[in-house]
């Protein structure tokens, strides 16, 4: 359990509730105050100094320093932790200069505690989002003189030392995760459930099951088919919430592969015959909205974005053009393109991939190989690009801009990069756009670089998640903490009345 290769959902959800960073969250994913009691911008934008309380507390009694937090940071810039998020800090003074080698010791980041309650910030360039860069996990602190003594060994569970309202004090791989309430945490009186548990679980029918006999107070990621159900019951109607999320649910082409990876028509083919209004109107069935672009609607600082052309086409048209791609990349029903597909173990995504790869099949005489992996051994083949032609993927924006969305396709972005996208142009706009001051300007380059990732048909936007959940009638609380688009959740702001 270690924040340097956290890189999904159920990592973010468990970090933000036994970790606590500088600022959290309210309920309109602005910045408040937490370890940082407040914070002090330069006139430039250029300089952060922030405060930080004195009362704050481990989980072991020490106190939470400046030290603690500028560690953290050093470590997951750090080439040898090999992090998933050390992109996060490129906008810190000397970070892209680190993680290029140019310079070698991470401590030149511009980071820098003053005491042990200060931390002053300093940024190559004025970064517009940089306080929801703050809320990201990637930015939590960490207990460095546990680390120091018991080197990897504190990433087991209960060894674990915390500085959020809650600790570990039991985990089994692929089963459970207990948490115990941090008696050390400075706002622990107003925490309010002592005891949490994590349930782990791949079979989303026995989810529902647990769910409906009361074993469970909140499930998320509700099936698809259970939707109809749900809404035709009344008393799981009320417990049911779909709710907005700064995320796009895409497919993935590995571009190194050779037969996807050469030939951009047969890309553009595949992309043009997916029926994106029946995927959300007959599969997906909450309310998510059809993605022909890949930055997802309602972002900050970005209106317009590019999109396919082929979005005004019938379906019609869209099967007649893919098909004279496809058979002008060599393809035909008598020499059908074969592809594997892999995707993470959940009745959700095995329906969408059923639909598309019959959508496929159809209309182009695709054959498809489903392959469905279990999660770790999922993330670990996409990132080695190993036996990869397609897979499902996702993105979920860390900071509520744009470039929490391209960022991750630049030449340089490293294993998160996993459709091992490459291109100059590409790069150069997303470098102007983090120069960039003026909004209008920096909008117009990240739009140039969307258009080129678009044109390149490396990835296949499918839709705009949404968020569902149900959450039992004694669980009180919820309905604020979690109309967010961020989809953060904290725990300590709920009550259990039973």
């Amino acid at each position: 359990i270690d924040l340097t290769h956290a890189n999904d959902e159920p990592a973010k959800i468990l970090f933000n509730n036994i970790y606590e960073g500088l600022v959290q969250s309210d309920e309109n994913n602005n910045p408040i105050p937490a370890i940082a009691t407040h914070w002090e911008v330069s006139n430039d934008q250029k300089k952060y100094t922030f405060f930080l309380r004195k009362d704050a507390k481990w989980s072991n009694g020490d106190s939470v320093t400046a030290h603690d937090f500028i560690f953290a940071w050093q470590r997951m810039i750090d080439p040898l932790s090999a992090s998933t998020y050390k992109f996060i800090f490129k906008p810190i003074l000397n970070v892209e200069k680190i993680l290029s080698g140019e310079i070698k010791d991470p401590k030149q980041m511009g980071a820098k505690a003053e005491g042990d309650y200060k931390i002053i910030i300093e940024l190559e360039n004025p970064t517009p989002y940089f306080l929801s860069l703050i809320l990201h996990e990637s930015m939590l602190p960490f207990h460095q003189n546990s680390y120091k003594k018991q080197g990897q060994d504190i990433f087991r569970g209960a060894n674990l030392i915390t500085n959020g309202p809650y600790k570990i004090v039991k985990w089994v791989p692929q089963e459970i995760i207990v948490l115990a309430k941090n008696n050390h945490y400075y706002d622990q009186a107003n925490v309010k459930i002592n005891k949490v548990e994590f349930h782990l679980i791949d079979d989303q029918n026995a989810v529902f099951k647990k769910y409906r006999a009361g074993e469970l107070d909140y499930i998320n990621n509700i099936m698809s088919e259970k939707i109809g159900f749900i809404h035709n019951d009344p008393e799981l109607k009320k417990q049911f919430f779909s709710t907005p999320k700064l995320s796009t649910y895409f497919y993935g082409f590995n571009l190194k592969d050779p037969v996807v990876g050469n030939d951009p028509k047969i890309r553009e083919a595949l992309s043009l015959v997916i029926n994106r209004e029946v995927l959300v109107n007959k599969i997906t069935k909450a309310g998510q909205i059809p993605a022909y672009h890949y930055t997802p609607p309602a972002i900050l600082n970005y209106s317009n974005p590019p999109a396919y052309d082929y979005k005004k086409l019938s379906m019609k048209e869209r099967i007649e053009r893919a098909r004279a791609l496809y058979h002008q990349a060599g393809y035909s029903k008598e020499n059908p393109l074969k592809l594997n597909f892999k995707y993470n173990t959940d009745e959700n995504h095995k329906k969408v991939a059923i639909a598309i790869a019959n959508m496929w099949k159809t209309s182009l005489g695709v054959e498809v190989t489903l392959e469905n992996l279990e999660w770790k051994v999922f993330i670990q083949k996409r990132k080695e690009g190993k036996e990869v032609q397609l897979y499902r993927g996702g993105w979920i924006g860390d900071y509520n801009d744009p470039f929490s969305f391209l960022e991750i396709f630049i030449s340089d972005a490293g294993p998160i990069n996993d459709i091992n996208f490459h291109n100059k142009n590409y790069d150069e706009m997303l470098k102007k756009a983090s120069y960039e001051e003026n909004i209008q300007k920096r909008a117009s380059y990240l739009r140039q670089a969307e258009k080129i990732l678009l044109d390149s048909y490396a990835l296949i936007p499918l839709f705009y998640y949404v968020d569902t959940h149900l959450v039992q009638p004694w669980v009180k609380g919820f309905n604020k903490s979690t109309q967010n688009i961020l989809n953060i959740h904290y725990i300590k702001n709920l009550e259990l009345t039973r």
